[in-house]
């Protein structure tokens, strides 16, 4: 999508320009894109240069500065891994294969071994803290992240909603134009304030309907929501 396409379309559904100018919509189509983003964000793992590289002893680390919020961060310790295989050898050694119910034990055992080990992270004052601390310089950690969309990631068909939004939100802002020339009166001939009550009325609806089906398909989980990680004021 463009802001001249959607400018195009929100036209062709019956908001003049004496309604509404050009820059008046692109202001609410900016508004409209900072609420989708926040449902529907761009989700970006960081490349290589940008992933957390870390520094023996330092837990915390700065998210990558367009993040609106941290999805997950992949950090596994090197450091565990020689004592994680360690237990793992010794489960080995205390089951037998062909037994369903020791297969279960082993697998529910191993389970709990590599919640131990691996790496956690949570989010304190915006910064990324690393559990527990690296011992090494130098490891990458990548980090999956929320971002804002522009209007060119929007794709005409999955991101339906957002013309909507806008179409309602323009509507709302015609209703609010009219509403403010009502009682005008020239000879016998008066404005009404009843029809632009019920566009109003209705705008509003709409605007509540299409966010909430817009928030119905959240799209990225926030890091205070996620099991690995959360975040702390």
């Amino acid at each position: 999508m463009d802001q001249t396409t959607i400018i195009e379309r929100i036209r062709a559904r019956g908001i003049t320009t004496s309604d509404i100018s050009d820059d008046e919509l692109g202001t609410l189509i900016t508004s409209a894109l900072n609420w989708y983003s926040y449902y529907r964000p761009a989700v970006k793992l960081t490349t290589t240069s940008s992933c957390i590289t870390t520094v023996a002893g330092q837990q915390a680390y700065d998210p990558p500065s367009n993040a609106l919020w941290v999805v997950e961060v992949f950090w596994n310790p090197t450091g565990q891994y020689a004592m994680q295989d360690l237990y793992r050898a010794l489960l080995g050694v205390q089951f037998d294969p062909d037994h369903y119910v020791d297969v279960v034990i082993n697998l529910s055992q191993l389970a709990r071994i590599n919640s131990y080990f691996r790496g956690r992270w949570k989010v304190v004052d915006g910064k990324i803290y690393l559990i527990p601390a690296p011992t090494e310089d130098g490891i990458k950690v990548p980090v999956l992240y929320a971002t804002a969309k522009t209007l060119s990631d929007l794709d005409d068909v999955k991101d339906v909603w957002f013309e909507e939004l806008v179409y309602a939100m323009a509507l709302e802002r015609k209703a609010l134009n009219m509403t403010s020339q009502a009682g005008w009166r020239a000879g016998a001939y008066q404005v009404s304030a009843q029809p632009a009550v019920v566009m109003a009325k209705w705008a509003q609806q709409r605007i509540q309907e299409v966010r909430q089906a817009i928030a119905n398909n959240y799209a990225a989980a926030r890091s205070d929501s996620r099991g690995g990680g959360h975040e702390e004021t």
